[in-house]
């Protein structure tokens, strides 16, 4: 059940973050800065943009699935509860049966002991009526006879009427006794029919409920069989999303690598040689500069799923609008939309460096311009593959991307604070 509760608090949570995101995307592509207009760059962009779609179309089964499994854990919980509850009363309904039984036992002995003490007296009664039949009622008359007064014959005469009715009282007696005891029998063989149809009908609904639960046990089986096919096949898309972007990060390493030559052989013609220097910090600062991921391996929840992954820059906190600057002079190599880096610019500062800003809310800057040192060139957002308004910044050299915190690669700011 808990698993059951987590599953379905992080669904939502996630869901909210998603359509809070979404919110606070554009509308529309407004960036000032023109899109990249390479061919080859925006097929890669347009195929990854399919993939995020198809794998947004996946999540969203998938979410539902775990949706129906959770609640149909549930409905299974609740079904075993029932199950055990009727198990118990069963288990009291054949206690109850067993002492109806034993109680009626007893009656019935109890009426079979009374039925026969009540013919053992009736028999003594006819045996007394058959000797008085017999010998007459001489001895009787001898014994009133022998009174010697009134009240005395009075007495004699009730005695002799006790002698002759004792045995039929006795007998009235025993059968008023047995016919109660009969009435308590009939009592408990009702109760036992009662108890033993209420034990019939446990045993359908337990047999109902362990149908019911033997279906939920098979729908959990299709529904995980139907959650993993679908993490697999999120996990396909992935693996193409990341196929497709390690194509276009090639190409563009490619990009730069001519239009480094290129620059090499302007300076060479024009006899200069370019310097490029420590770079600068990238974005307006405020009390302090806080860095929210570091460059390197990070683990972090995205759609439910723990995520590992190499991180090849620094996000740095940047409220949404604020203004980005250039690390240093340079030509923009790119200034468009990338589906993870939102609106971004990279730029080639000369002696196989460059830098790349991502994520932003629109672009001040167009391919191939030039730019100096401090120059406004976007404003920071929340665009691509982020949640919440930051700043993604790379740092590149010789077409690898180094970590931009390298000792003497990156001027930082002294109020800089890095979160773990």
């Amino acid at each position: 059940m808990k698993r059951t509760v987590l599953k379905k608090t992080v669904s939502l949570l996630l869901l909210f973050v998603f359509l809070f995101t979404a919110l606070l995307l554009p509308a529309s592509r407004t960036a000032t800065g023109e899109e990249y207009s390479d061919a080859t760059t925006k097929a890669y962009e347009e195929e990854l943009a399919r993939l995020r779609g198809e794998q947004d179309k996946v999540w969203a089964n998938l979410t539902s699935i775990r949706s129906q499994e959770g609640d149909v854990e549930e409905y299974i919980a609740s079904l075993k509860t029932q199950i055990a509850t009727t198990e118990d009363k069963v288990e009291v309904s054949e206690k109850l049966l067993a002492s109806l039984e034993a109680s009626i036992a007893s009656a019935n002995e109890s009426i079979e002991e009374k039925t026969a003490r009540i013919d053992e007296i009736y028999a003594n009664f006819l045996n007394s009526v058959r000797i008085s039949y017999e010998e007459g009622t001489a001895s009787y008359l001898e014994i009133l006879l022998d009174s010697r007064s009134l009240s005395d014959f009075l007495s004699r005469t009730e005695q002799v009427n006790s002698l002759l009715s004792y045995d039929l009282r006795l007998k009235k007696k025993l059968e008023a006794t047995r016919a109660s005891l009969e009435d308590d029998r009939a009592t408990l063989e009702e109760k036992y029919e009662k108890q033993k149809a209420y034990r019939e009908e446990l045993d359908v609904d337990r047999a109902k409920l362990n149908v019911l639960l033997e279906e939920q046990e098979t729908n959990i089986k299709n529904l995980q069989a139907s959650e993993a096919e679908a993490a697999a096949q999120y996990a396909k898309y992935q693996a193409e999303k990341e196929k497709v972007d390690a194509e276009m990060e090639a190409y563009i390493q490619q990009k730069l690598r001519e239009l480094e030559e290129q620059r090499r052989r302007e300076q060479e013609a024009a006899g200069t040689e370019y310097v490029g220097g420590m770079l600068s910090w990238p974005v307006d600062g405020s009390l302090y500069h806080i860095i929210t991921s570091s460059y390197g391996q990070r683990t972090y929840l995205t759609y439910g799923y723990w995520t590992t992954d190499y991180h090849h820059g620094i996000d740095i906190n940047a409220g949404w609008g604020t203004d980005v600057h250039a690390a240093n002079a340079g030509t923009v190599a790119i200034a468009g939309w990338s589906d993870s880096y939102g609106y971004y610019v990279l730029i080639d500062h000369g002696g196989g460096y460059s830098t790349l800003y991502a994520h932003n809310s629109s672009l001040c800057v167009t391919a191939g311009q030039t730019v100096t040192r401090g120059q406004l060139i976007s404003y920071s957002g929340n665009t691509g593959w982020s949640f919440g308004a930051h700043l993604h910044f790379e740092v590149r050299y010789q077409g690898s991307r180094i970590d931009p915190l390298t000792p003497g690669l990156l001027s930082s700011p002294s109020n800089l604070i890095i979160l773990e």
